[in-house]
C-alpha cells in the first residue's frame, strides 16, 4: 500500500530573505594610468520555520514532530582598489595591476526550538493526520545557536600580464590576505578568534589561436 501525507505545518513555515544591495564602481584615468574604485555594501535578512518528521511507531500509527526556526542577520562592507598601466619593453607589452582590498562581514544568527502544547520538543501525532497538533511556540533551548561572527580581511596583490605575442600571453601575480575572525557565543559568553595569513601566487598562459577566442 502506498501512503503518501505531508508532514509539517505548511500555513506555519514561512522561509523569507531581504536584500539591500549598494554597489559603485569608479574610474579615472590619467596618461597611462587607470585607477579603479569598486565598493559593496549589502545587508542580508533571512529565515525561515520548519515542521521535521521523526521516527514511526512500531505499529505504524504515529508519527514523532520536532519544529526549530533559524534567523540570520549579515552585513557585508568591502572596497577594491586597482592601479593600472601599459607599458612596452623591448617589444613587449606589459599590462602591470597593483592593488589592494579591505572588508567586513557582521552575521548574527539565533535559533530557536519549537515547544508543543505539554512544554515538550517532540509531539507524536497520527501518521494520517500528521497536520494537527497542539499550540507550538518558538525559544532558544539551552543547546540552539545564539551567535556572532566578525570577518575582516585586508589584502594586497600584484600582476602581470605579459604578451609575448598576438596568440601568447602570460600572466604572472601574488596575493596577500589577512583574515582575522571573532566568533562570540551569547548563550556560553564564550569567545572564539583566528588570524590566517594567506599568500596566494598566480602563473597563467593564455592563447588567442583567433581574436575571439582564448584558452587558458
Amino acid at each position: 500500500m502506498l501512503f503518501r501525507s505531508y508532514f509539517g505545518n505548511a500555513a506555519d513555515a514561512p522561509v523569507f530573505a531581504d536584500v539591500d544591495l549598494l554597489t559603485t564602481l569608479v574610474e579615472h584615468r590619467r596618461g597611462a594610468w587607470t585607477l579603479r574604485n569598486r565598493a559593496n555594501v549589502a545587508a542580508y535578512d533571512r529565515g525561515y520555520q520548519n515542521y521535521v518528521p521523526g521516527a514511526v511507531s512500531d505499529d505504524r500509527s504515529t508519527v514523532a514532530i520536532t519544529a526549530y526556526n533559524n534567523r540570520t542577520r549579515r552585513v557585508n562592507v568591502f572596497n577594491q582598489t586597482d592601479l593600472l598601466r601599459t607599458v612596452a619593453w623591448r617589444g613587449v607589452t606589459h599590462r602591470l595591476l597593483v592593488g589592494g582590498e579591505a572588508g567586513s562581514q557582521r552575521s548574527d544568527n539565533l535559533r530557536r526550538t519549537g515547544y508543543f502544547g505539554n512544554g515538550a520538543t517532540q509531539t507524536l501525532q497520527p501518521l494520517q493526520a500528521a497536520g494537527t497538533w497542539p499550540v507550538v511556540t518558538f525559544r532558544p533551548s539551552p543547546t540552539d545557536a545564539d551567535n556572532r561572527v566578525s570577518t575582516t580581511v585586508a589584502a594586497l596583490y600584484v600582476q602581470d600580464q605579459v604578451e609575448l605575442s598576438k596568440t601568447l600571453q602570460v600572466v604572472g601575480g601574488a596575493r596577500v590576505d589577512h583574515f582575522d575572525l571573532m566568533f562570540h557565543n551569547r548563550r556560553t559568553d564564550t569567545d572564539l578568534r583566528r588570524v590566517d595569513l594567506i599568500v596566494s601566487p598566480r602563473v597563467g598562459v593564455i592563447l588567442k589561436p583567433r581574436t575571439s577566442m582564448s584558452v587558458y
